[in-house]
């Protein structure tokens, strides 16, 4: 496993988890907070496995990968949550009103509205990724820009130029 597939793995399930959670997710709200620092994880973990430095655009990299599973989490596990909790909540408020009336009308909203709350998901799940690549790729700038300390290699050195001295070479002309 490659130090870069290490960092981009752990932060994507992590920022997955965490844009799954009900009430945690709200983070993501704020500008991608989770997608963003689950990216500087990942490029933080990047450089630390990495034998040799890690360059800003290395990082970057590592923290657009982390948009991958994050998206497959949140579309494949946010989705059975988001259909489990939507009857849930209605069902909760349907029960704290006595009117039958009420509750027929809610219990029609909720048959008609399974196919609206799946598109309103793939819809999320599709900002999630636009927008989230945004700051994971910032995310794993900045987490190079903090975790990598080491200097860049310098570049190999230029081959010497042909040898061309300045007088003949011993025994020349040749004798024949």
């Amino acid at each position: 496993m490659t130090p870069r597939s290490k960092g981009f793995i752990a932060g994507g399930i992590l920022s997955g988890i965490l844009a799954v959670i009900p009430i945690i997710n709200l983070g993501n709200c704020c500008l991608c907070l989770w997608v963003y620092l689950c990216a500087l994880m990942a490029a933080a973990i990047h450089a630390k496995t990495s034998e040799e430095p890690v360059t800003a655009g290395q990082g970057t990299v590592t923290g657009l990968m982390v948009i991958i599973p994050t998206v497959a989490f949140y579309m494949l596990i946010g989705l059975p949550i988001a259909m489990l909790m939507g009857p849930m909540l209605l069902g909760l408020i349907a029960s704290m009103w006595a009117d039958p009336s009420f509750q027929a009308q809610l219990a029609e909203q909720m048959g008609a509205g399974m196919v609206q709350l799946i598109l309103q998901h793939v819809m999320q799940s599709l900002a999630l990724g636009v927008v989230g690549s945004g700051m994971a790729a910032l995310g794993g700038l900045t987490g190079v820009a903090l975790f990598e300390h080491r200097e860049a290699l310098p570049p190999p050195a230029s081959p010497p130029e042909a040898y061309q001295p300045s007088y003949p070479p011993p025994a020349w002309p040749p004798r024949t």
